[in-house]
């Protein structure tokens, strides 16, 4: 019984100790490998199948969440858009970017441009909208119209998946091989 108790011991042991060398080893060189790509957590704050998110977009987008929060704030008034973390709105645009690229879902400039003029349509002139985008948001128009091609992008993956965009990256995210680092 004692041997018994001994080999079980030694097998949790090991179980434990080998992804902790592991871990120890691949931490040496502190770059990240996947499918022969080299990650440095200096430059990257997050990895998605094989997709690196810079540490200088997520802070630029932080910004940009931080002056939106502000304005809500002194509005007194909230936002469900603060709900999600930057890293994680950044890598699920990083899936559904890629998802899009692959099943040909990217829209084009004239679908951008049509959303883009109907929301101006809805504010008055274009000068009005990027003035009151700017104070909302701290965005400029190249902000907006990314932001509206992502949009276009989860309205095409729904149609393409037939399920709603949140199901559909909930099921991604699951799937992916995310790696961030602090």
């Amino acid at each position: 019984m004692k041997k018994i108790n001994q080999k079980i011991f030694l097998i949790i042991a090991l179980l434990v100790l080998i992804p902790l060398v592991a871990a120890f080893v691949s931490s040496k060189n502190n770059k990240t490998k996947l499918e022969n790509k080299t990650f440095d957590p200096r430059v990257y704050i997050a990895v998605v199948n094989d997709e690196g998110i810079k540490r200088e977009d997520y802070k630029k987008r932080q910004g940009q969440r931080s002056y939106f929060k502000k304005w809500l704030i002194e509005h007194n008034t909230t936002s469900t858009v603060l709900t999600k973390s930057v890293l994680e709105t950044m890598i699920e645009e990083t899936l559904s970017l890629k998802f899009a690229q692959e099943n040909n879902l990217i829209p084009s400039q004239k679908e951008v441009e049509r959303k883009y003029f109907a929301a101006v349509k809805s504010v008055g002139t274009e000068e009005q909208y990027l003035t009151r985008i700017k104070d909302l948001q701290g965005q400029n128009k190249d902000n907006i119209l990314k932001q509206m091609e992502f949009e276009i992008i989860q309205t095409k993956i729904e149609k393409k998946t037939k399920m709603p965009y949140s199901v559909w990256i909930k099921e991604q995210k699951i799937k992916a091989e995310i790696e961030k680092y602090d």
